[in-house]
């Protein structure tokens, strides 16, 4: 008795296109999970208008020599040093 070869032995298989569309879809499910921030064209209007008045207020101040006085100096360099050195509070 014998026995034949049925086909040629174990075929290989052949990998699905599937395996990189479920991959991609995953990355973009990440994406859609991130958190996001979008303001309305009211808000964005009306932090603009409040931009703008503080910028007027500021150089309202520049005009009358607010800043020229030895106190408001006085804060600003103690605001600048506190930046400078990573602090955030009043303590010297």
């Amino acid at each position: 008795m014998s026995v034949d070869k049925i086909g040629s032995g174990p075929s290989p298989v052949a990998p699905s296109g599937g395996g990189n569309k479920k991959a991609k879809e995953s990355k973009e499910r990440l994406v859609d999970l991130k958190d996001r921030v979008e303001l309305s064209e009211e808000a964005k209007q009306r932090l603009a208008t409040d931009e703008l008045a503080k910028l007027k207020a500021i150089n309202s101040r520049i005009e009358s020599g607010f800043y020229n006085s030895k106190e408001v100096a006085e804060k600003v360099v103690e605001g600048l040093l506190r930046q400078l050195r990573g602090k955030s509070g009043d303590d010297k």
